[in-house]
């Protein structure tokens, strides 16, 4: 009997190590939020940002043990395109994001809920956005899951820095969203997106609009381009080398499918969206 109670142990404890080893290690505290610089964030106020901002960071090049260093206890909300994800072998989701006007690229990464390390506070919005992914596009596998059109998404997350290590879809300044809180389509969440240090009004009218669109803006800068884009993040109308900072343009409709559309004015630091339907 004694043997065999030393035996169930061993194997429970054996597996409890496994559990472990399969999951994160380095800066593991920082990006689970269990280390002890956690108690400074401010978790209800994200700061909107771009993909294309946070590629204007430095670049840092941190090390396995490194704390929390600046810029990455604040969370950002970002739009941008999903273009692929997969199942890490330390069981993150490993999402590959772009920046819908510049193309500039970074890796988002939704923690293993299932780690022993993971705290409860956290444990369900990782399995929420999780759950996100695998119901809208599909159970993330061990191979990349690419989408045959990248999805527009609205996504919460912290910034971070991981040294190049030949992940998919990392930024040249090391930056990441890890981890990544809170995951949805665009249009679930956000009808429009102000970046900080960047101000203006923009107006979009009709609303809904038949045969044409009016795009209107006030700009505190000067404006570069006019993008109108559908539902999935494509294309189907810019208008370039704007100069000043307003400035007003009628956009035809006519042939453009019923639906939702976005129409975003772009300066050098950012730009502001606003939401439209076109009905006929």
């Amino acid at each position: 009997m004694k043997f065999y109670i030393v035996f169930v142990c061993f194997f429970v404890a054996a597996g409890l190590r496994a559990q472990n080893t399969d999951c994160g290690s380095e800066r593991w505290s920082v990006k689970n939020l269990t280390d002890a610089d956690t108690l400074k964030i401010d978790f209800q106020n994200a700061i909107v940002s771009l993909i294309a901002v946070q590629a204007r960071f430095p670049k840092i090049v941190t090390r396995a043990n490194d704390a929390r260093i600046a810029s990455e206890d604040t969370l950002y909300s970002v739009i941008c395109n999903l273009i692929a994800y997969k199942l890490e072998a330390d069981g993150d989701y490993h999402l590959q994001l772009r920046d819908p006007v510049t193309d500039s690229q970074m890796v988002g990464e939704i923690p293993n809920p299932d780690c022993l390390t993971v705290s409860d506070r956290w444990r369900g919005a990782w399995q929420k956005a999780r759950m996100f992914i695998d119901t809208a596009y599909g159970p993330a596998k061990t191979s990349f899951r690419y989408l045959p059109i990248p999805v527009k998404i609205a996504i919460r997350g912290f910034g971070y820095y991981d040294p190049y290590h030949g992940q998919t879809g990392f930024a040249a300044n090391n930056r990441e969203l890890h981890p990544v809180m809170m995951i949805g389509r665009a249009t679930d969440v956000v009808a429009d997106e102000v970046p900080i240090g960047f101000s203006g009004t923009v107006s979009v009218y009709p609303n809904p609009a038949g045969d044409h669109v009016i795009v209107e803006a006030s700009l505190n800068e000067s404006i570069e381009r006019i993008v109108i884009e559908d539902l999935r993040g494509k294309k189907v109308f810019e208008s370039l080398s704007h100069e000043g900072n307003s400035f007003s343009i009628s956009v035809p409709t006519s042939k453009l499918p019923l639906g939702t559309y976005f129409a975003r004015v772009i300066s050098k630091s950012g730009y502001i969206v606003r939401k439209f339907e076109v009905k006929k």
